[in-house]
């Protein structure tokens, strides 16, 4: 009994001194936790630009081993940081990045010609910050005053922070650059020039090729017998002009504005401009007056904007002059038309033109040249009366001499009936068919023989009694 006893009561001390040591083990572990914990500061402050090291961040005694997160200590203001402790505990560091040091600057003198001006950036050598440097004059200096002036700098940090550099402007006599307009030709050497006292000859000059591009263009000036490098900056800041006020359209016909619209630029062609048409408020299915905004943009970038009116008529209701169909084809004749032109150019032309700005499309009314012509040259559809009024409007303009053949239909023929043209520019009459075909067939001054031998293979396509005609090569 009494051995059992001491048995049990052994048992039992062991337990307690487990329990003892496990509870010492335990009260050690988190009494270290709490003293590494502890041990790293809330909050720091650095200054920016600044690595965070670890004795920034330990409050002293035995630091453990410690991993900083990185920051970006140039961004000025409140960061969060993570810090890892021997590599198993975690804390969390609020780092306030603050600048308290001024710019390190170094600048240069700078020379300038007269009436050019340069940035404050333009002094500056090298800067040494942690963040972001704006550079600005102390007062401005006078770029129309010749020789050398004493220039102050500031430079102010994101901080506010901010140091004052003193350095040299010197202004020469001669502009390094006169800005021209292209297209406005060669500017007097004197445009350079300080003083209208001085003498003042071009010594290297552009070509005229060089003045009529966009761009920079060296030149050399002599003043009062000293030599000075420069340049002419060839600039477009014209927009274009459009000269367009007002379009008539048929009704229900179809339209296409940006062949009616005639813009100009002092620089770009036709081609290069860009037409941005507003045609939202235009109803081509109804009589009446509308307006269509049209935007055209250089290649400069120039912009201008106009709103043109647009008159939806009935042509059922109005009777066409001649003088009103003149006025059409002499619009068609000058954007087609070239200076220096052969006859057979200014025929080929028109021939390219009628063929394709008229959609084709079946009319009931013939006999009408001038409706027919009006078709063509507004409303722009019709059939082959259409063309043929057309490129008669146009030719007779262009002071063509032509005539008109209007094909016989017989029972050896196709059933439809023709409408062409004949030219005379001086070496004889010769077909002129501006009606395409759809085996796109060009009948662009053909002889008889040739035209003949087609209408043949073609059921009679283009049949006619010669005899009632002049007589054709």
């Amino acid at each position: 009994m009494d051995k059992e006893t001491n048995k049990g009561k052994k048992k039992t001390n062991s337990l307690v001194m487990i329990i003892l040591c496990v509870t010492v083990v335990m009260v050690l572990l988190f009494g270290g936790l709490i003293y590494i914990l502890s041990g790293v500061k809330t909050d720091i402050v650095v200054e920016a630009g600044s690595k965070i090291k670890a004795k920034d961040i330990w409050k002293g005694g035995m630091r453990p081993a410690l991993t900083i997160e990185s920051i970006d200590t140039s961004v000025i203001g409140q960061h969060s940081c993570k810090v890892k402790i021997m590599g198993i505990f975690s804390a969390t560091v609020e780092v306030s990045v603050v600048d308290t040091v001024a710019p390190k600057v170094a600048v240069k003198d700078v020379e300038t010609g007269y009436n050019n001006t340069c940035e404050p950036d333009a002094f500056v050598l090298n800067c040494d910050d942690a963040t972001e440097v704006v550079y600005s004059y102390v007062k401005v200096p006078d770029f129309t005053q010749v020789g050398v002036q004493n220039i102050i700098i500031n430079a102010l940090d994101a901080a506010g922070n901010s140091v004052n550099v003193a350095t040299k402007l010197t202004v020469k006599p001669v502009s390094d650059t006169i800005t021209i307009e292209v297209g406005q030709g060669m500017p007097a050497a004197s445009e350079f020039v300080s003083s209208k006292n001085s003498t003042a000859e071009y010594v290297v000059t552009p070509n005229a090729t060089q003045l009529s591009m966009i761009g920079r263009c060296n030149v050399k000036i002599r003043v009062d017998g000293v030599t000075y490098d420069a340049a002419i900056l060839v600039v477009d800041t014209t927009p274009p002009v459009i000269n367009t006020s007002r379009i008539e359209v048929i009704l229900n016909s179809n339209v296409s504005y940006k062949k009616e619209i005639d813009v100009k630029d002092n620089f770009d062609v036709a081609a290069a401009i860009t037409l941005d048409i507003d045609n939202s408020k235009v109803n081509l299915n109804s009589v009446g007056s509308y307006i269509l905004t049209c935007t055209a943009t250089d290649s400069s970038g120039n912009r201008a904007k106009k709103d043109i009116n647009v008159d939806v008529i009935d042509s059922r209701t109005v009777a066409h002059t001649q003088a009103e169909i003149d006025k059409y084809a002499d619009q068609v004749l000058a954007k087609i038309i070239k200076p220096g032109m052969t006859a057979k150019e200014k025929a080929q032309a028109i021939y390219t033109y009628t063929r394709s700005n008229i959609s084709y499309k079946v009319k009931r009314e013939k006999g009408d040249w001038l409706q027919g012509a009006y078709d063509g040259l507004v409303s722009k559809n019709g059939d082959c009366f259409t063309f043929c009024a057309t490129a008669k409007a146009l030719l007779t303009r262009a002071g063509i001499k032509n005539s008109v053949i209007q094909k016989e239909v017989t029972a050896n023929t196709s059933q439809t009936n023709h409408y062409w043209n004949i030219i005379d520019i001086g070496g004889g009459w010769y077909h002129f068919d501006t009606t395409p075909r759809m085996d796109g067939t060009q009948f662009f001054m053909w002889t008889d023989a040739k035209l003949k031998e087609y209408s043949d293979a073609n059921r009679g396509s283009h049949n006619f009694t010669r005899s009632k005609y002049p007589t054709l090569k």
